[in-house]
């Protein structure tokens, strides 16, 4: 974390902070001044900080009154904190007939998307995993996820074909805390036609998400394709 540019570890700080709660009773962030005098920083760094949470959704700028906490990105499970849904594929549905296929695994150099995404820099090394689920017999999910080398060291071809949440959580006893995602709908291509055996142009369900650890850090980031039919979400919202 000591290597990321302090305006990411700023965002990081604040994350935790208003996940917390710590600003529940103000709903709003303190003035830049005295967020650039709490962390001994410019003006243009707290800026940048806080333009990270207001594009996750977190926080929302208001010209002339200040920046505000999103209560209703920070209570929804869209963005969640730790639940049993993070637990993993295999820890989430025992008992059925399910089979994991690992279409590619190898490391590569992080592209600018992939490193604003994941709180690293341009070509810092990443795991790039494609996985299709097989839920009796048929293939329904899709997994193209994104790691940094230094957030799950060790990762193999073993751990892959099996749970990788369970080898961050047993084996390199990290918690995962909570998570950013986006549901949205689109045709599917041909990578879809080739891991989900479904027509190109079929609709499909897609879940964009990134992943944190209780330290603030992501850890992971991906994109995973659901066969339309079924695909199901499940989430509740409470209001106060």
């Amino acid at each position: 974390m000591e290597n990321l540019p302090k305006y990411m570890r700023i965002a990081i700080d604040l994350r935790g902070a208003i996940l917390d709660g710590h600003y529940d009773k103000t709903q709003q962030l303190p003035v830049e001044k005295a967020l650039c005098e709490q962390y001994n920083v410019s003006k243009i760094t707290i800026k940048k900080a806080v333009d990270v949470l207001a594009q996750e959704g977190l926080v929302i700028k208001k010209q002339g009154s200040g920046t505000y906490i999103n209560s209703v990105a920070k209570k929804t499970p869209l963005h969640s904190k730790y639940t049993s849904q993070m637990l993993g594929f295999a820890r989430n549905h025992p008992g059925i007939d399910s089979e994991t296929k690992v279409m590619g695994f190898e490391i590569i150099k992080a592209n600018q998307e992939l490193a604003d995404a994941l709180y690293i820099h341009k070509d810092d090394f990443v795991y790039e995993l494609e996985r299709v689920r097989v839920i009796d017999g048929i293939p329904q999910i899709y997994e193209h996820t994104f790691m940094p080398l230094d957030a799950v060291p060790g990762l193999n071809n073993e751990i892959v074909h099996g749970s990788v949440y369970s080898y961050i959580i047993d084996v390199l006893k990290k918690r995962i805390d909570s998570s950013h995602e986006y549901i949205y709908a689109e045709a599917a291509n041909q990578k879809d036609h080739e891991y989900l055996e479904i027509p190109v142009g079929d609709p499909i369900a897609v879940l964009e998400q990134i992943v944190f650890l209780d330290t603030g850090m992501p850890f992971q980031y991906s994109v995973t394709h659901y066969r339309y039919k079924h695909f199901r979400y499940k989430s509740m919202t409470k209001f106060e």
